[in-house]
């Protein structure tokens, strides 16, 4: 039953994000500003497959191979779509976080009766050449897993950091993203 519900919850959910890109002035899944809202990678039925996909669109869009482009994500959606340029920027929500608070600028530690997870703002992604710059001068790489079981690694998305001696800080915490608890 519970494969069925998932399978119905995530059917819906593509629609419904069908419909709103259909709706004048909706704006699209790939075009950063969220028009159609943010795509929760959870609700696909395979987010490897989504994030390949981008990353095959975009390596179309700016005429270079698939293994010229690297991730960069950015929780300041004009800042990314400017440094995207023509590539396809895709808003991504619903992830949550574990060894951190992040309100879209910076990042805090949890205190002890908090949550062990924690909504993160939605992010932006685009797939970018190698050679272009990162969104923030001082970054973190940070893991996003499919699950809390930390099985399946999706991508590595780079969070703002004041330097080294936090990165380090973040990286002892066990700082993770995750898609669904």
């Amino acid at each position: 039953m519970e494969y069925c519900r998932t399978v119905v919850a995530k059917a819906l959910a593509i629609e419904g994000h069908w419909a709103r890109c259909q709706q004048p002035g909706g704006g699209g899944l790939l075009d950063g500003s969220g028009g159609a809202g943010p795509l929760e990678l959870s609700s696909v039925f395979h987010p490897g497959t989504f994030l390949n996909a981008l990353r095959q669109q975009s390596a179309r869009t700016l005429g270079c191979s698939m293994d010229m482009l690297k991730p960069v994500t950015s929780w300041d959606a004009a800042k990314l779509k400017a440094a995207a340029g023509s590539a396809p920027v895709a808003l991504l929500g619903g992830m949550i976080m574990q060894g951190a608070t992040f309100d879209g600028s910076r990042m805090a530690a949890v205190a002890a009766e908090a949550p062990a997870f924690r909504a993160v703002p939605p992010m932006s992604l685009a797939w970018l050449p190698k050679d272009a710059p990162f969104a923030y001068a001082t970054y973190m790489e940070a893991p996003l897993y499919m699950t809390s079981e930390r099985a399946k690694l999706l991508a590595k998305v780079q969070l703002p950091v004041s330097g080294p001696e936090e990165m380090d800080a973040w990286v002892l915490a066990g700082l993770s993203l995750f898609l669904t608890q």
